[in-house]
């Protein structure tokens, strides 16, 4: 017989990867801020354009 249950670690690395996939872009932009705060120009609106451009 098959087992037909869900392994222990199965949610925690559901949830780990979850968070990952919906971080990934605010790390782009903050390391992008980075790079441009280092030019001069400071934009701190750069969350908020990302996450109403979704």
């Amino acid at each position: 017989m098959a087992d037909s249950s869900i392994g222990l670690w199965t949610v925690p690395l559901a949830v780990l990867g979850g968070a990952i996939r919906v971080s990934t872009p605010f790390l782009f932009v903050s390391l992008g801020e980075c790079i441009t705060e280092r030019s001069g120009r400071i934009n701190l609106g750069l969350e908020g354009t990302l996450v109403m451009a979704r």
